[in-house]
């Protein structure tokens, strides 16, 4: 983890709400999803829709996840569904979001899942200990030639 910071996420569409998050800074979040490259033809339901992720079909890297806590806030009214074996989309503040399931001749076989929890007190205690560690590590660079020599005997000796 590289951080966590506080900022302001709007949709790419005018006239749209900013809801302010929080969240941390990774150096990677997923593979790139979709696995595979999609067509929109199979679902026509979805045509005359203004997708939140307009490139949602390729698979591209992730920027952000965001979190069920946000999503109660984004969810609008409107609900398109087609076949039962077919995705659905949700009107939100972003746009269209596309969920369900996916049916493709070139599926991938390896499938995904996520969680974070954010905790705050956990993250501050585990700064903490590096931080400790830091020291520690600083402070044996500093110690006398018979002070490293102990230190080495305990650490041979003991586990």
């Amino acid at each position: 983890m590289r951080g966590f910071t506080s900022f302001k996420v709007t949709s790419i569409y005018e006239n749209a709400e900013q809801f302010e998050l929080s969240g941390h800074i990774l150096p990677k979040l997923t593979n790139a999803i979709p696995s595979v490259q999609l067509e929109m033809r199979q679902w026509q339901h979805f045509n005359d829709l203004t997708l939140a992720d307009p490139h949602f079909l390729q698979p591209l890297v992730v920027d952000m996840i965001l979190g069920a806590d946000l999503y109660n806030q984004i969810i609008r009214e409107g609900l398109k569904k087609g076949p039962s074996d077919s995705p659905i989309a949700q009107f939100t503040s972003f746009g269209w979001i596309i969920s369900g399931p996916i049916t493709s001749t070139r599926t991938s076989s390896l499938l995904k899942s996520y969680h974070v929890s954010m905790d705050q007190q956990l993250y501050d205690v585990l700064r903490k200990f590096w931080e400790l560690e830091e020291v520690t590590i600083n402070r044996c660079s500093s110690l006398s030639p018979d002070e490293q020599e102990c230190e080495k005997h305990f650490q041979d000796t003991h586990s």
